[in-house]
């Protein structure tokens, strides 16, 4: 599968479909809660919220079945 690179420009709750793409680089312009479609981000948070003018990048790795995230600007814990 191709990578995804999605914008996000209202406020919405998004979802990591592995079954898509195993990377999502995604930009914000609004508050977003992301959802992993598999287990648990970086195997500790069941979301993750990212607030307006952030960038995320996130992989999913099979070995572990969760997504895990790369590199990240603006990230709030939730």
């Amino acid at each position: 599968p191709k990578d995804e690179f999605i914008v996000l420009e209202e406020d919405c709750d998004f979802i990591l479909d592995s079954s898509k793409t195993h990377k999502y680089v995604i930009k914000s312009f609004a508050t977003c809660k992301i959802f992993p479609d598999n287990g648990l981000i970086d195997r500790e948070w069941e979301s993750l919220e990212i607030l307006p003018e952030s960038c995320v990048e996130f992989r999913y790795y099979k070995p572990l079945s969760c997504w895990v995230i790369v590199s990240s600007d603006g990230i709030k814990e939730s």
